[in-house]
Order: structure tokens, then C-alpha cells, then sequence
């Protein structure tokens, strides 16, 4: 539909051509991935890794601890593996010529052992094993087949060491080449309209742009960006305010400076003094934020879902220490300038005699602005923040249209179906059980192409393999037709159950019309519709309701679902554990309540909620920081006026008003700005699903009356010391 996506991985023959067609390529390297699981002993580890050869090595710095990289992959069954793997394999002993099984390959023979890295690298891996094993397991159809498939983009990662003097740029006239001839005469997948190819430099993978099929677990560059700016917006509210409110307290100050310039100080000793006390300020700041780092902050960002299968480091060496040393020492120079500048100029006659002359601020400036700006932001993320809470409590309440209660997700990690079931059936705990390729209501999927005649045009579907029990324990609705039957596997597979919206996609009229219908699969299987099912969210909430279609396909069955009667969850799952040990001691049990596994789906949408949160709450406080540096300065300026007003008979509240005025208009003048952006952005991110909260009044109320009942307490609280004051005291200021 116009749309591109894009991917960090690439079709394995696109390496070869590349090197043949392009003089600036000295060495190419492409690295298939196989996972599997090894057998240690009783146990099973899994093990993720790649296919390569000899030019892995020659394209990166990699070296072997053990073996020789000229013949350390030339046979089928060789294979390397990390220095950590082998050690957690093989303990100290040398792992080279021993045999080690993969469960879905054979076995392999150990050739060396690859070194640790020096550095960080995106390219992790338990072993890489030889490029001639690929054609085998291609033709034992043990993968999908990579070696000559230009379609399968899916698998296989391509690099190339260009000659000395070279650019990246040179390659874009070779790839541009590519689709046009090796394309020209495919059929592609029927999402696909076309590839293209392009060259990204490694040092732009990590951090760098969100990839498709990436590789490595570094921070996302733009997640990197979003992080900058926001602390720069704080950091730089954060000075500005610091400045405020040591230019509010300047007016208590005054007579010190006066008569230590009468004593004799200079100017560059007044500036001096007050960037010290700056930047003494900040360095206290710094252990403080470095105690609230190691306390909340890094503990909290390892517990977001997005930075879980990330690989941070959050050490903090001497080069650290001097940035935050350095950033305090900046940051302490900005923030005291201003209030150094302004207070040493001070005239000591004027101060020392009165007051009232000294103007610092007139009555719009740039404090006031920026500090309006610092409510627009506030404003915004409250209100954001409130706006994706909804959402997400929206999709954890939503009917999905099948139950999700008291089931219990086990993956079947290679075992049969019908042993599981067997075990499990055991136990007076389990009402019932069935089986299923995928969770549905999750990103889990699989799709098919399919056409209502043989030479028909294709449509891609969402498909399922399930059981005849899954429709019972989904509480799933017939709308015409019937199940899979018992004990009729052949039958059943012959036969398939779709959705209303698969009928409206087909155009195959009413539900009872479209019973007995025949179907063409990609491989021009023919199946018949058995049953129409009543339209249920199968997908996360991103998407619009789509035609699916159920199979009963027992060699894709993953997970078997285990509904409880919920009387008391954690024996149930003591019970299975128990006897899974019985059935299968090389996996540990492994289990999932489904309505957790929903949740889960939207953790992204939490970290979020999370993460603005947080910066929202930053946000506020700096501003209403702001707020009380802009009150203290108006209430130290008008001690006088404050007094007289009091003697000629005006109330607290009378001068608490009169102090929340001028806040009010400030606050309602960020409110003006800020409305308008924060429902643009917040329907923005709304717009990302297709079910959705609406974007109503209340949300926008809520936020507004958040922040306007803080900055209240924080203007009423200051006003009334002022107000409350000795109005003696008050005449007698100056």
C-alpha cells in the first residue's frame, strides 16, 4: 500500500553478488541465524547462533582461543562456540573435538573456541557453525531454505569490508542494480510490492535507527535523542529557576552587598562569591541526584519491558564522576551568572538607604516567559500522561470476545501434545485443556495466503492452529456450522473455521451460506469452511478487526492451555510442575496465566505511562519551583506596600488574591497553549489503536485541575507568610 519497512536483514545470495559485481568490496561475511537446543547431559541448552564461514573473521576482529581459523569451519559438522558457552558446556575442560548435539540438527564437532571481544559488540552469539551444513539441512527441510532464496530477507545478515579508501557510497550503484535483475521474474510475498537495497555503516547500527530483524540490545538512537532533550529542557528550566530564586532572595541580600562594598569589595570579589555559593549548590545537588540514581533511578529503568533486553551498562567509573563533576561546574556558572551580575551591581548608597529604588525585573520579562513555558510543558505531559493511562487501563479491561480468566499458558518445548494433555488431566485442579499454535489477543501470529478458486487472485490471512476443545475453552461463539469433531484428525484438516469479517472480506454472503464453501491455501490446498465463528479481538488493540481463520494443524500446536477452577492458583501450578518433572526432566516447566500474558502485550504502553510520568512529575515541580522563586521575589519586593495595605484594613485573603492575580493569568495563559498540544499529541498516540478512549473534556479537566490546585498551594502558602506577617515589622523593612 505504498508504506516501506525496513530491515537489518538481507537474502543470503546478496553477499556473493555484491563481491562479484563491486571492485571497492575486499571481504564479505554473511551470517545465517540458527537457534536450537544442545544436549548437556540431563539438561538442554538453548543455544543461539549463526552459520558462517572463514570470511566472518577476516571482515571482523574476532579470534579463536583455541583452534585454527583456516580449518576451523571448512566441514559441515564443524562448529565454534564463545568462550562463555564453552565454559558453560565443558567446564575447564578443552571443548575441542568433542561432540555436541543440537536437537533440531545432529551433531557437531567442537573445532575452537572464539575469544571475548575487547569491547562491546552487537554481534552475540553461543557458536557459529559452517556454512556447507546449510544445503543439508535446507534439503532435509530442517530450515527454511537461505543459500539461492532471494525471497527469504528474513534469516540471513550481510557485511562487507570495503578497500582502503573507499566509501560506503560506492556500493548504492551495485544495489541499486539488484532488484531489477534478480526480482524482475519472482513472485513475491503478497505484501510485498518490491525490495530495495542500501548500506548503513557500522558504527550507525548501535545506537541508531529502530531495524526490523536487528541485531544487539543497545538503546534505540531515537529513544537516546528523546532522553537528551527532555533532561536539556529540565536542566535549562532547572538554571533558569535557580537564578529566579536567588534573584528573589537578592532583595534580603541588598544591604550585605552595599556594605561589603563599603568595606571595600570589588565587583569581581561580589561575582566571584555568588558563583561559588552557585556552584557549591550544584556540586550538593550532584550527590544528592547521584544518591537518587543508584536509589530509584537505575533499579527503575531496568524494570521497564522496553530496556529488558538491553544490555545497559550502569557502572559508574572516574570518567563518570568527572562528567557529573564537569556538568555540576557548567551548570553552576549558568544558574549564578545572572544572579552574580545583577546583585554585584548593586549601588551601596541606595541599598544601604532604601529599597524602593531597585527595579531587577520589569513587568514582562524573560523569567515570566520562560517560566509560562515551563506550565506548557507541565501541562502537556500531565495531561498525556493521564491520556495514555486511560488507554492502557482501556485495554485491560476490554472484552476481547473469549475468556482469558483462570487459564494457564505451558509451552510444549518439543514434547507431544497428547503426553501433556495426559499429564495434566490428571489433576482435580484442571477443568479442561487444549491446544494452539499462537496466543491469541497478542503480537503472536502466522498468515496464509488464500484464494477463493485455483487461479484466483491471493489474500494474506491470519491463521491459528487449534484443537476441536479450543473453541469450549475460549468460550468461543458459533454462528452457523459446527467445530472440528473428536477423534477425526484426517477430517478436520481438511476443514477450517473463519470469522464474520472473513465472509465480508470474501464476499461469501451470510454465515450459513458460507459453510461447506471451498478454500484454495497457498499450496492450492483445498479446504472447506466447517464453521463460522462471531467476530473476537484476536490481535492487540492496534489493529482493526481483520478476517482470521482457525486449522487444525497438530505439528504447529506450541502451547496447551490449562483452564482452572481458580480455587487456589499457586497449588494448581505446584501440582503441574510436578508433574512435568515426571514427564520431561531436561525443560524446567515453564507457565503463563493468559490474562498476564495480555498485559503484557501493552508493557510498552506502561513504560511509557511511566517514563512521561516521571518527566511529567519533574516538569511540575521545576516549575513550580519557578512559581515560588516568582512569588517570594513579588512578595520581598512589596513588604511595605503589604504592611500599609494591612494598616489601612485589608484582609489575608484580600492579599492572598492579590498575590494569585497575577499567578492565575500566567497559568491560564500556559493552559491556552498548552490544551490544543497536548489533545494533538494525545490524539496521536490514540490514533496508534484502533479501539481506542475518546479524547474527552474530563481528561483535559483533570490535567488542568492538577497543576492549578499545586501551583495554588504553592502561591497560597507563600502569600500568607507574607500576609501573616507583623505589619510593624512590615513598615519598620526598610
Amino acid at each position: 500500500d505504498g508504506g516501506t519497512e525496513p530491515y537489518a536483514s538481507s537474502p543470503r545470495p546478496l553477499g556473493g553478488v555484491v563481491k562479484e559485481l563491486s571492485p571497492v568490496v575486499e571481504a564479505v561475511a554473511s551470517l545465517t541465524r540458527l537457534n536450537s537446543e544442545a544436549k548437556v547431559g540431563p539438561n538442554n541448552v538453548r543455544m543461539e547462533g549463526f552459520v558462517t564461514d572463514k570470511s566472518f573473521f577476516d571482515v571482523f576482529g574476532f579470534q579463536l582461543t583455541e583452534g585454527s581459523l583456516q580449518s576451523a569451519l571448512t566441514a559441515p559438522e564443524a562448529i565454534l562456540l564463545s568462550k562463555s558457552t564453552a565454559e558453560k558446556i565443558f567446564g575447564a575442560e578443552s571443548p575441542v573435538g568433542k561432540t555436541l548435539t543440537l536437537e533440531e540438527f545432529g551433531d557437531f564437532i567442537v573445532t575452537g573456541v572464539v575469544n571475548s571481544p575487547p569491547g562491546k559488540t552487537h554481534l552475540e552469539f553461543d557458536f557459529l557453525g559452517s556454512s556447507a551444513i546449510l544445503p543439508l539441512l535446507e534439503q532435509e527441510e530442517k530450515i527454511f531454505p537461505a543459500t539461492t532464496n532471494w525471497k527469504n530477507y528474513y534469516t540471513n545478515y550481510t557485511y562487507v569490508r570495503l578497500k582502503t579508501g573507499h566509501r560506503a557510497d560506492e556500493l548504492i550503484p551495485v544495489l541499486a542494480s539488484i532488484p531489477k535483475t534478480y526480482y524482475g521474474n519472482l513472485e513475491l510475498e503478497t505484501r510485498d510490492a518490491g525490495y530495495s537495497f542500501e548500506p548503513q555503516q557500522l558504527t550507525h547500527i548501535t545506537p541508531g535507527p529502530i531495524l526490523s530483524n536487528n541485531l544487539g540490545r543497545a538503546m534505540p538512537e531515537f529513544v537516546l535523542l528523546i532522553i537528551g532533550v527532555l533532561a536539556s529542557i529540565g536542566m535549562v528550566a532547572a538554571v533558569f529557576n535557580y537564578a529566579g530564586l536567588t534573584l528573589a532572595k537578592s532583595l534580603s541580600r541588598a544591604k550585605e552587598v552595599g556594605i561589603r562594598k563599603v568595606a571595600g569589595a570589588d565587583r569581581k570579589q561580589l561575582i566571584a562569591q555568588f558563583l561559588v555559593e552557585s556552584i557549591v549548590v550544584l556540586l550538593l545537588a550532584v550527590i544528592a541526584g547521584e544518591t537518587f540514581l543508584r536509589v530509584f533511578l537505575i533499579p527503575g529503568f531496568r524494570g521497564l519491558q522496553m530496556t529488558s533486553g538491553l544490555n545497559l551498562d550502569f557502572s559508574l567509573d572516574a570518567t563518570t564522576y568527572l562528567l557529573f563533576f564537569l556538568l555540576a561546574l557548567v551548570t553552576g556558572i549558568c544558574a549564578g551568572a545572572v544572579p552574580a551580575a545583577v546583585m554585584s551591581g548593586f549601588r551601596p548608597a541606595l541599598v544601604l538607604k532604601s529599597m524602593a529604588g531597585i527595579h531587577i525585573f520589569s513587568r514582562v520579562t524573560l523569567r515570566k516567559i520562560l517560566l509560562g513555558f515551563q506550565f506548557v510543558l507541565s501541562l502537556v505531559l500531565v495531561i498525556v500522561v493521564i491520556t495514555i493511562y486511560r488507554q492502557f487501563s482501556y485495554t485491560q479491561s476490554v472484552d476481547y470476545g473469549f475468556t482469558r480468566q483462570n487459564i494457564i499458558s505451558i509451552p510444549l518445548q518439543g514434547n507431544s501434545y497428547e503426553m501433556v494433555a495426559h499429564m495434566v488431566s490428571k489433576y482435580p485442579e484442571v477443568a479442561d485443556y487444549t491446544a494452539v499454535s499462537h496466543h491469541m489477543g497478542t503480537w503472536e501470529d502466522s498468515s496464509i495466503d488464500i484464494r477463493l478458486t485455483s487461479d484466483g487472485e491471493k489474500m494474506t490471512v491470519r491463521d491459528y492452529s487449534v484443537d476441536e476443545r479450543y473453541l469450549a475453552n475460549l468460550e468461543l461463539e458459533l454462528m452457523a456450522g459446527k467445530n472440528f469433531e473428536n477423534d477425526a484428525p484426517g477430517l478436520n484438516k481438511s476443514r477450517v473455521i473463519v470469522n464474520q469479517r472473513f465472509l465480508e472480506s470474501f464476499g461469501l454472503g451470510s454465515p450459513t451460506d458460507a459453510v461447506g464453501k471451498t478454500l484454495f491455501l497457498e499450496d492450492n490446498t483445498q479446504v472447506q469452511i466447517a464453521g463460522v465463528l462471531k467476530d473476537f479481538l484476536y490481535k492487540p488493540l492496534v489493529y482493526q478487526l481483520e478476517p482470521v481463520m482457525l486449522r487444525y494443524q497438530p505439528d504447529s500446536w506450541r502451547f496447551i492451555l490449562v483452564s482452572t477452577h481458580g480455587n487456589d492458583p499457586d497449588a494448581t501450578v505446584a501440582s503441574l510442575q510436578k508433574g512435568w518433572k515426571e514427564i520431561d526432566s531436561a525443560h524446567p516447566f515453564e507457565y503463563r496465566f493468559y490474562d498476564v500474558i495480555l498485559k503484557e502485550v501493552y508493557n510498552f504502553f506502561a513504560d511509557i505511562v511511566v517514563m512521561i510520568g516521571f518527566l511529567a512529575f519533574l516538569a511540575l515541580t521545576i516549575s513550580l519551583l519557578g512559581l515560588l522563586g516568582m512569588v517570594t521575589f513579588s512578595a520581598e519586593s512589596r513588604t511595605k506596600e503589604i504592611g500599609i495595605r494591612k494598616v489601612m484594613g485589608a484582609s489575608i485573603r484580600q492579599i492572598v488574591l492579590m498575590f494569585a492575580r497575577q499567578e492565575l493569568v500566567l497559568l491560564l495563559s500556559a493552559s491556552v497553549v498548552a490544551v490544543p498540544v497536548s489533545l494533538y499529541i494525545g490524539g496521536m498516540l490514540l490514533d496508534s489503536f484502533a479501539y481506542k478512549i475518546t479524547l474527552g473534556v474530563e481528561i483535559v479537566l483533570s490535567g488542568l485541575f492538577m497543576v492549578f490546585f499545586l501551583a495554588g498551594i504553592v502561591v497560597a502558602l507563600r502569600a500568607l507568610k507574607s500576609a501573616s506577617a507583623n505589619p510593624v515589622e512590615a513598615l519598620r523593612y526598610e
